[in-house]
């Protein structure tokens, strides 16, 4: 949904999805019109689930898939940082300072408790755009500035 909302007002040209798992994010991001995603997993299963997603999808030209932990690839250049990791490693993320600079952040996979302490750091160096929340998980689209309107 919010993804949707995004790409409604504004096409990503790099999309930097950390934590891929299936790849599921970067394949909505590429189906919605993104012309490149950057999938990173450090876990084999995933990955191969997200080459196989990949090839179903005929996106192995716009999806590039690398074996790695999600804080060494946060200098690779991306206008929409996805992180749908653990709350520890997200905290992690959040407190170096090349996770910022990009112009649009989704951040996911957190229940509530954690959600608020996420959202409260980030609210002070980014703009909260919105906010998806369903049973116990919550999801932010969080911006360098005010989304633009559609």
């Amino acid at each position: 949904m919010l993804l949707d909302r995004l790409f409604s007002c504004w096409m990503p040209q790099r999309v930097l999805d950390l934590g891929t798992g299936t790849g599921i994010l970067s394949l909505g991001c590429l189906k919605m019109g993104a012309p490149l995603a950057v999938a990173v997993d450090n876990n084999d299963l995933a990955l191969k689930t997200a080459a196989r997603n990949r090839r179903i999808n005929d996106l192995a030209d716009r999806m590039l898939l690398v074996k790695a932990n999600a804080e060494e690839m946060l200098s690779i250049d991306a206008d929409l940082l996805i992180a749908n990791v653990h709350f520890s490693a997200l905290c992690s993320l959040v407190d170096r300072p090349e996770f910022f600079g990009r112009r649009y952040y989704l951040v996911s996979g957190m229940i509530r408790g954690e959600a608020l302490a996420i959202e409260g750091r980030l609210k002070a160096r980014l703009v909260l755009v919105d906010r998806y929340c369903e049973e116990f998980w919550s999801t932010y689209l969080f911006a360098e500035e005010p989304l633009p309107h559609p």
